[in-house]
Order: C-alpha cells, then sequence, then structure tokens
C-alpha cells in the first residue's frame, strides 16, 4: 500500500476490518504548535496546528480512502490533540474497555500517546541540536 506521490506509506493497517467490512489506516504527525508556519493560527486558535496536519494527512492518503477507513492522528508539540484522532483513540478505548471491563483503557492510550510523542520530540531536539549543555538537560 503505496501512494502514488511520494512512495511513502502510512504508520498502521489493521489486520481484521474495523467497520463496513474495511479495514483501518492511519498515520501519525506530530505538528510543531509553536513553528514559524503555525505560530499565526495556534496563537489565535487552539489546535489549529493539529487541525491543519490531519487535513494535510487526509491530501496525502485520498487514494486510500475509498478501499480504507483512513484516520489522521497528529498530536501538536504543546499536547493538544486533533479531533479526529482523539475521537478514534476515544473509540479504540472505548473497545478496550468493554472487553476488558477496565474502564481507564482511554486514559492509558492517551497517556502512551503523549509519551511516545515527548520521545520523538526528545530524539529531534538531541538530533538537530549540538550545544552539550542543552543535550545535558535532556538525558
Amino acid at each position: 500500500m503505496i501512494t502514488n506521490d511520494d512512495y511513502k506509506r502510512p504508520d498502521g493497517l489493521t489486520l481484521v476490518p474495523w467497520k463496513n467490512g474495511r479495514c483501518l489506516v492511519w498515520d501519525y504527525t506530530n505538528p510543531d504548535t509553536f513553528a514559524p508556519s503555525y505560530i499565526r493560527k495556534t496563537s489565535i486558535l487552539l489546535g489549529s496546528a493539529a487541525a491543519e496536519a490531519e487535513r494535510k494527512k487526509e491530501r496525502k492518503y485520498e487514494v486510500l480512502i475509498p478501499q480504507f477507513i483512513f484516520v489522521p492522528i497528529a498530536i501538536e508539540t504543546s499536547g493538544v490533540w486533533g479531533e479526529q484522532g482523539l475521537h478514534f483513540i476515544k473509540k479504540v478505548g472505548s473497545r478496550i474497555a468493554s472487553l476488558t471491563g477496565d474502564g481507564r483503557a482511554t486514559s492509558f492510550i492517551i497517556h502512551l500517546m503523549s509519551l511516545f510523542k515527548w520521545r520523538i520530540i526528545k530524539h529531534d531536539i538531541k538530533w538537530f541540536t549540538s550545544a552539550s549543555t542543552f543535550r545535558h538537560w535532556l538525558q
């Protein structure tokens, strides 16, 4: 499953149908809330970087939408979730809670995704930063 334009693949695909006989495909992104390209919008409207990132992902994978259910998951560096990704995670948490009886499932998933996001940010900062004091602070 490759898109035609850049040969990149989405982050995940369910092996069994998710809904209406169609498998689920998702792709994760972590837009920088304070990036110059987003700051004008994010300073006015909370979550605007995540919403724009979700729209970009939908355009990127629009060729998959007829065959699959596609969910973009965007979490800004400030921690704000995009609506579609949050709705999806809540649905997954609800399904897990109904199977296990543990009502905390959604909270656990959101917490894990937040840790995952910070791990990516930490890695990016380490990779782009050469100042030893800043690197020491991250460890």
